[in-house]
């Protein structure tokens, strides 16, 4: 293990709005040897952020998105909950994403630095490591 550095650790976060108030398990990657690296590659992508007509920043834009749409008495409005948000990320179409990204500023070997940091999924608990 790096000098000063600690691996990745799961806890719980209780859900108290649901019956029987289950854990949300959070993997806190803080002090983690790609915590740096993924905080660099953060700050390369985030010119990119929101250059897609879908991004939604915040729940007050979606607000502001919401009132500027007309529907038709056909259309419908449908939610999701979102389960799962970054276990369920498509690593491969992520990655095509980045080398496209690469075809306009950001550095080439980048992409090969933030598929190391999707890979790389495992964290410490009770004593023992796991891998997601």
């Amino acid at each position: 293990m790096l000098s000063g550095s600690r691996p990745p650790r799961i806890y719980g976060a209780p859900k108290i709005h649901k019956d029987e108030v289950p854990l949300r398990p959070i993997v806190s990657t803080i002090g983690s040897p790609t915590y740096g690296l993924a905080k660099l590659l953060q700050n390369a992508l985030q010119p990119y952020v929101g250059d897609t007509p879908s991004h939604v920043k915040n729940s007050s834009h979606f607000i502001e998105i919401l009132t500027k749409t007309r529907l038709k008495n056909t259309d419908i409005l449908a939610s999701f909950d979102v389960k799962s948000l970054f276990t369920c990320v498509p690593i491969e179409d992520s990655l095509k994403i980045v080398e496209k990204l690469t075809e306009r500023r950001l550095p080439k070997d980048y992409s090969h630095l933030i598929e190391f940091c999707l890979r790389t999924s495992y964290f410490l608990w009770n004593g023992h490591f796991y891998e997601q």
